[in-house]
């Protein structure tokens, strides 16, 4: 059975990439009616349906790769955790079932003769507690390597949020590779040309005099501070990014620096040092907002960002 199924996957993936392969060489030519109601099909008709298709697959290629080097980079950094800790979990597990085989033992002593039932039930409940600790242990790493997995969570609620823009006058990139680092998101729209940085935090955002971030802790009110590295971060993002697309498409243009938010941010939108800190959930209406800019030529500034294939 397993074996018929991934046969039918590499038949299903031919048929697919073949039609895409016809659809890049017949072009995106429109039909006219008569050709609509001819008996034969020619092969612009079948452009026609297929490039639809192929743009919902290369938009969900490309919502699939928010976080990914975020991910990355915590699966590596992970994985050398658990290498470095391997005797110091090893030795954990091996003390707590010397601890369980003790209590075992006397809980079967003591109780087992009276009350059989209940001395199997406490035993099978501390194994499975044991258990329990030793699998979820693991997973639990140092805050500096889970960071990377609450950057890719940012990464991809923002990513569905910008897929719910409409396609044909918006285009998503995310992660696109800049060097050892990446853009998180680059939109190209009506609005412009935008460079998204995502964030996701439990600490509560505030903007002061329209210049300082202050960050506060969510269960301590008496912690907070300022900190710009986030704005000047986004400032330095927006500002490669211009250069890159000059230089591969000679347009001259503005790139906004975006930092979306996920976390408690009270005002919502703001705006710091040129940089603008809009909240998630705020994110579409503020796009839909925004005033047009007259990029001279989309196409040409996507297909300049538009990153390759990348195996998962």
């Amino acid at each position: 059975m397993r074996l018929q199924r991934a046969r039918l996957l590499l038949v299903i993936r031919a048929v697919v990439r073949s039609l895409l392969r016809w659809a890049d060489r017949s072009g995106q030519v429109a039909p006219s009616p008569a050709s609509l109601n001819a008996d034969a099909c020619c092969a612009d008709d079948c452009s026609v349906a297929i490039l639809p298709f192929r743009e919902y697959l290369d938009a969900r290629m490309m919502r699939r790769r928010a976080g990914s080097r975020a991910r990355e980079k915590y699966h590596e950094q992970r994985k050398e955790w658990l290498r470095r800790n391997r005797l110091l979990f090893a030795g954990m597990a091996s003390v707590l079932a010397a601890f369980w085989l003790a209590f075992h033992v006397l809980v079967m002593w003591f109780t087992a003769p009276t009350y059989p039932a209940l001395a199997a039930w406490m035993s099978g409940l501390l194994a499975g507690a044991l258990v329990m600790g030793i699998v979820m242990l693991p997973d639990s790493p140092p805050n500096l390597i889970e960071k990377w997995q609450q950057g890719a969570r940012g990464e991809e609620r923002t990513a569905r949020r910008l897929a719910k823009l409409p396609r044909g006058r918006w285009d998503v990139l995310n992660d696109i590779g800049n060097g050892t680092y990446n853009y998180d998101h680059v939109l190209v729209g009506p609005a412009g040309v935008m460079c998204i940085n995502s964030k996701w935090s439990e600490r509560r955002l505030t903007v002061e005099s329209g210049s300082r971030t202050v960050f506060t802790e969510r269960y301590d009110e008496g912690r907070s501070w300022s900190d710009d590295a986030m704005v000047k971060q986004a400032r330095r993002d927006a500002f490669s990014l211009k250069e890159r697309i000059e230089r591969k498409t000679g347009q001259r243009l503005w790139v906004q620096g975006v930092i979306v938010w996920w976390g408690e941010f009270p005002d919502g939108i703001a705006n710091v040092n040129d940089v603008d800190i809009v909240h998630g959930d705020k994110l579409i209406e503020w796009l839909s907002a925004r005033p047009p800019q007259g990029l001279k030529d989309q196409a040409a500034v996507v297909q300049a960002l538009k990153p390759g294939r990348r195996r998962r």
